[in-house]
């Protein structure tokens, strides 16, 4: 009998084990396909207008060179002294009433973050206004003859490179401003997304470092080409004097005929 006892009881803790075992198991498949499903799950916010989708949707730029949504609007905070005014609006940036993004900012869920980007109505959108005392209407696809380029790209490599760059100043911005973040974000995903942003933008910082050799740009102004090859790691210092500056307004993106030909 004692011998038959002492059986169940070895059967028994054999048993408990292959329970936890199996529970294991299955916590592991869980957090693994949860894990995978939040960090590799991509989609862009949509739009059912189209003027909405040009002003505010995705063209992908998101991806590899977009800014965590909680970073991007701390910033302006954390950073104030390096923009001329209050946040992106003293760039020139335009924000619609009841929308947290400025127009030519889209957002996208990827990597496990809500990231954002210009897309491009940044350089095609602007306001007019029909008399001094009317509101200011907002008009797709003109010039952005108030988007002060120059200043937004110095505004984040400048911020990048101040001390304040961390999550130390960041994250509870981010608290202030309502983030509500979940512990995956709070403890992990936040705090590595500002190191990687910070060593992607001084990167950026020392491609474009032609620029300062350039005069100011001012609003509604751009080198297009030679800032769109640095990004590609052209050796812009490599390249001829007269071809180190090549600043253009905005163009509309109507009534192109006329420029066709143009050189």
């Amino acid at each position: 009998m004692t011998e038959g006892k002492a059986g169940d009881k070895k059967k028994n803790k054999y048993k408990k084990y292959l329970w936890l075992l199996l529970l294991l198991v299955l916590i592991l498949i869980f957090a693994t396909a949860y894990f995978c499903w939040r960090f590799t799950h991509d989609q862009a916010v949509e739009y059912t207008l189209i003027e909405d989708h040009f002003k505010y949707g995705s063209t992908g730029g998101e991806r590899n060179l977009g800014f965590p949504y909680w970073i991007w609007r701390a910033l302006p905070n954390v950073c104030a002294d390096y923009l001329p005014g209050e946040g992106y609006e003293s760039v020139g940036m335009i924000y619609e009433e009841g929308k947290d993004l400025p127009v030519g900012v889209s957002k996208r869920r990827a990597m496990g973050l809500d990231l954002v980007f210009l897309n491009c109505a940044a350089c095609h959108t602007s306001t007019v206004r029909m008399s001094p005392e009317s509101e200011p209407v907002v008009i797709s696809g003109m010039p952005a003859n108030l988007f002060n380029l120059n200043d937004f790209q110095s505004f984040f490599f400048d911020c990048a490179a101040d001390a304040r760059f961390t999550k130390n100043w960041i994250m509870p911005e981010i608290e202030r401003l309502g983030g509500n973040l979940d512990l995956i974000d709070r403890y992990i995903t936040y705090p590595i997304a500002i190191w990687i942003m910070r060593e992607r933008v001084l990167s950026l910082k020392q491609r474009f470092a032609f620029v300062n050799e350039q005069p100011k740009w001012g609003p509604g102004r751009v080198d297009t080409f030679n800032a769109a090859k640095v990004i590609f790691n052209f050796p812009i210092d490599r390249a001829p004097a007269h071809e180190k500056i090549g600043t253009a307004d905005f163009p509309s993106i109507w009534l192109q005929r006329p420029r066709q030909g143009m050189q």
